[in-house]
């Protein structure tokens, strides 16, 4: 398995059809957490914010440690939107993927303490997508183009890391609590008010044992996703199953940023051929510019 990861980091990319089908969702993923939060804009990011006076938050790369950005808050607002829109219609993929870095970065990471939604994952995406963007598809390739295949396929696979770590370490958490193992943590989370509706409240707590089969369901998801995921008749299914699951989430717990960033994620895990099959079907070949 080793020398294939290996090969598959060194030989020519196979990604560019699962780079923008990924960067169609991802950009969509960040405009939907950003319109979930900008009604709360000025107390997040204005010149009042709390956060503005957590100066650890604030670094020459963040955006938000000039006042110039603040103080015209909707103006970098729209901006960001402006960055999300094009790198959905795949103009000037570079120059957007670099400042949808930038942008990303400062928006979502300096407010980490305030929300549990997909923004840690969005921000390292972020990143990993500039190295995704490195593939060349020419007809007379050049002799350094073996680089620019190299940090494509790391980027890909970075990707693929990231979200099996996400779920080794959440998976490893949750096995050394009780509430998991003992198929209580679904109950628990179902009652809270902020994150359930009351009309669900009522079915669950007239039904338990779903919410039993749900907690395990969820604990054994992501135990197994890290191992199994690289397994292509397995692959498939667990990914549809994870969509499922965190789509649920997103419904039943209010958490539609976390839920579309981590189904974006499972794009990742997709042949080329595949995203390209997926990409016609569901039309988004269209939007793409070039």
């Amino acid at each position: 398995m080793i020398d294939k990861f290996l090969t598959s980091i060194h030989e020519q990319s196979h990604f560019d059809r699962l780079i923008r089908l990924f960067r169609t969702f991802f950009y969509l993923s960040l405009g939907l957490q950003l319109s979930l939060m900008v009604g709360s804009a000025e107390e997040l990011w204005g010149s009042d914010a709390v956060v503005s006076k957590q100066d650890e938050f604030f670094t020459w790369y963040n955006i938000f440690s000039y006042d110039f950005f603040k103080q015209h808050l909707w103006f970098t607002i729209g901006f960001y939107y402006l960055i999300i829109l094009f790198g959905i219609f795949s103009i000037k993929p570079w120059v957007t993927a670099v400042l949808n870095t930038v942008f990303t970065y400062s928006f979502f990471f300096t407010i980490n303490s305030y929300t549990n939604a997909g923004h840690h994952l969005s921000i390292q995406l972020s990143l990993f997508f500039l190295f995704m963007l490195c593939f060349r598809i020419k007809k007379h390739p050049s002799q350094l183009d073996f680089l620019w295949n190299i940090f494509s396929n790391l980027g890909v696979n970075a990707g693929r890391v990231l979200v099996c770590l996400l779920y080794f370490i959440a998976a490893g958490y949750k096995l050394t609590g009780e509430n998991w193992l003992s198929g209580n943590a679904f109950e628990y989370v179902i009652m809270v008010d902020e994150f359930s509706l009351p009309s669900l409240q009522s079915f669950f707590l007239n039904n338990k044992w779903i919410m039993v089969v749900a907690t395990y369901f969820g604990l054994t998801y992501q135990v197994l996703f890290p191992f199994v995921v690289w397994f292509k008749k397995i692959k498939i299914p667990l990914l549809i199953a994870g969509a499922f699951f965190h789509i649920s989430i997103m419904f039943l717990h209010g958490l539609p940023g976390f839920g579309f960033v981590m189904i974006c994620s499972y794009l990742l895990f997709l042949s080329n051929d595949q995203a390209n099959l997926l990409s016609q079907k569901l039309g988004v070949s269209r939007l793409w510019v070039n």
